[in-house]
């Protein structure tokens, strides 16, 4: 689990990182960018997705842990012969709320897919003029 939250943590890092450089070269006028700028937008883009999928990945590993230690929290219950010491099984299956990361993850994926495309159709009028 610890090992899941510094991969997590390093992957955000570096996805925030590839958004700030992706930024920094769409904030340029199309006219001053060379090739070897839209080749590394692209290359950036495409790393960026690929971090969108691990952290997706990380995050359906996570609550599978999660669901897995739940289920092994009520068979304890359930074998326990102390009523005072067991958990009742209506505190133990709480409604898994939707996970935020995984919602804010597609959202960032999405944006940056837009942004890509707007800023080549951008291009392409600008070269047809």
């Amino acid at each position: 689990m610890l090992s899941s939250r510094r991969r997590q943590q390093r992957l955000e890092q570096e996805q925030a990182d590839i958004e700030h450089e992706i930024r920094v070269l769409q904030s340029r006028p199309s006219i001053n960018r060379t090739d070897g700028d839209k080749s590394r937008e692209e290359h950036l883009v495409c790393r960026l997705v690929e971090i969108v999928r691990l952290r997706d990945e990380l995050v359906q590993q996570i609550d599978a842990e999660r669901r897995r230690e739940r289920q092994e929290d009520l068979a304890i219950a359930a074998n326990s012969d102390s009523n005072s010491s067991s958990i009742k099984s209506s505190d133990v299956v709480a409604p898994v709320k939707k996970n935020k990361v995984k919602d804010k993850v597609k959202k960032q994926l999405k944006k940056a897919k837009h942004s890509l495309i707007s800023k080549k159709k951008d291009e392409d009028k600008k070269q047809n003029k």
